[in-house]
């Protein structure tokens, strides 16, 4: 899966490193993710991450609670992940 996420736009190739993260878990959407997990699986910067993270959240496809230092990826972030035409084209 990690070669897909140079070909995905960027906010869902961090959707699909939370999913990563998350995914072995018993309740994956109830697991808490940590930005600091994030940034050790992605070489981007700390703004980036965040910009990304909040553009999930508006597309509903994450919770974040607090100053966004939980994350939960949402029912509908993990069907995202499952979606045919997620891969772009460039």
């Amino acid at each position: 899966m990690l070669s897909l996420f140079y070909r995905m736009e960027p906010r869902y190739a961090t959707l699909a490193t939370i999913y990563e993260i998350v995914k072995h878990e018993f309740n994956p959407t109830g697991y808490t993710c940590q930005p600091n997990q994030i940034i050790l699986r992605q070489q981007l910067p700390w703004d980036s991450i965040m910009k990304h993270i909040t553009d999930l959240a508006s597309e509903g496809l994450v919770n974040v609670v607090g100053l966004g230092n939980s994350i939960y990826i949402t029912d509908k972030g993990i069907q995202k992940l499952k979606s045919p035409g997620l891969i772009s084209s460039n």
